[in-house]
């Protein structure tokens, strides 16, 4: 997926959420090293902080 579908799938997420999430699959090696950012970040092309996804997941299900 290139920059300009990434960002065209946000803006529709966007109607959708107040805060949509992108998931980012690194390789590493044999296996993938998931994370998860901030999709007003990456369309507005600010500098965004990584959270794994596992770490991510746990803090929806814990947070009420």
């Amino acid at each position: 997926m290139n920059s300009a579908d990434l960002k065209k799938q946000i803006r529709k997420m966007k109607k959708l959420t107040r805060s949509p999430e992108v998931l980012v699959l690194n390789p590493i090696r044999e296996r993938r090293d998931p994370y998860v950012c901030s999709g007003m970040k990456v369309l507005n092309g600010l500098k965004y902080n990584k959270q794994q996804l596992a770490d991510y997941i746990i803090s929806r299900i814990l947070t009420p």
